[in-house]
């Protein structure tokens, strides 16, 4: 029989957390200072919705056929999920008027073509929009306003 460890784990973790002091605030460094020299400064916000101009520059920047093949991938991605949920309706209804599994294999079959469909088509909207489009909208948005150039 194994000795128990004379620390209660309870306690270790306790311990384990008052180690860790208390955030502190510190002292804004120079860059942080506004030009007037008063404290930090404060960023222009507003309230209420994008303009449409907005997600058009997005979109144009980001590529018309990305984002278009991006939106084509999305929806044959739900269109493909909502067909292996009708696949599988279809199967049980299928079972109750024939009493029995017939057609058990054709059946799976679809629903699984359906199922791996979806997830490809998941993916490869994913890396349109994150790897295509975000990187390239990224690069001519702010390339476009960089001081440097």
């Amino acid at each position: 029989m194994e000795e128990k460890s004379s620390t209660h784990p309870v306690l270790e973790k306790y311990r384990q957390r008052a180690s860790f002091s208390k955030p502190r605030l510190i002292s804004p460094t120079l860059s942080q200072l506004s030009s007037t020299g008063k404290g930090l400064s404060v960023e222009h916000q507003e309230q209420g919705k994008v303009k449409t101009l907005v997600y058009r520059e997005y979109i144009k920047a980001a590529s018309i056929a990305g984002f278009v093949f991006f939106l084509l991938t999305t929806t044959a991605q739900q269109a493909t999920s909502v067909l292996a949920t009708y696949t599988l309706r279809y199967w049980g209804e299928h079972n109750r008027e024939q009493g029995s599994n017939n057609g058990m294999l054709i059946y799976l079959s679809v629903y699984g073509l359906f199922s791996l469909s979806s997830c490809l088509l998941g993916g490869v909207s994913s890396i349109l929009m994150w790897v295509f489009c975000a990187l390239r909208s990224a690069r001519r948005l702010h390339d476009a306003v960089s001081p440097c150039r």
